[in-house]
């Protein structure tokens, strides 16, 4: 295993087995959130870290940044997949008083749309992928771990432009 000391990630252990993997936690927006690095079994270099940093370093950015994508396409088209779908799934699927309850609504007749409902997404993880420079960073949301497991996924470049929005369970 070789350890990596980083400005951006701190002491990085890395496997270079056919995982090659690190996980830690940040502190964001008040709420954890699991922060990995994905090597794939290629080697991960200092420069690798440097290149990968600004998704650490800027996590507000990023996350402001899949925030107004996932608005702007729901603006869009409230139907459309990824986002309307999703929103609409979940609004079919989870139980009302359980959306609500997590919502933090006390209502007697909660009224839950797909804009409130978007609201409510969180970020939950950041996944890093040097070896994909094409999208090396993913951006993971939820309306919450414990109502679901489907995710709505933001995707960057290697130059930490947006290349798309989608859907995963």
């Amino acid at each position: 295993m070789k350890t990596l000391d980083h400005p951006a990630f701190g002491q990085v252990e890395i496997d270079h087995g056919p995982d090659g993997y690190w996980e830690t936690r940040l502190l964001h927006g008040g709420r954890e959130i699991a922060l990995d690095l994905n090597g794939d079994g290629l080697a991960i270099h200092h420069d690798t870290l440097d290149r990968l940093a600004p998704f650490a370093t800027e996590l507000s950015r990023f996350d402001r940044e899949a925030l107004a994508a996932m608005h702007a396409h729901f603006a869009a088209d409230p139907k459309a997949e990824p986002v309307g779908f999703y929103l609409d799934h979940h609004l079919a699927q989870v139980d009302p008083a359980e959306l609500a309850a997590h919502l933090g609504d006390d209502d007697a007749e909660p009224r839950i749309d797909a804009a409130r409902l978007l609201g409510a997404l969180q970020l939950r993880r950041v996944g890093l992928y040097p070896h994909a420079p094409e999208q090396c960073a993913v951006f993971d949301y939820t309306i919450g771990e414990q109502l679901t497991d489907t995710l709505l996924v933001v995707g960057f470049n290697a130059r930490g432009e947006l290349v798309g929005i989608s859907m995963e369970s």
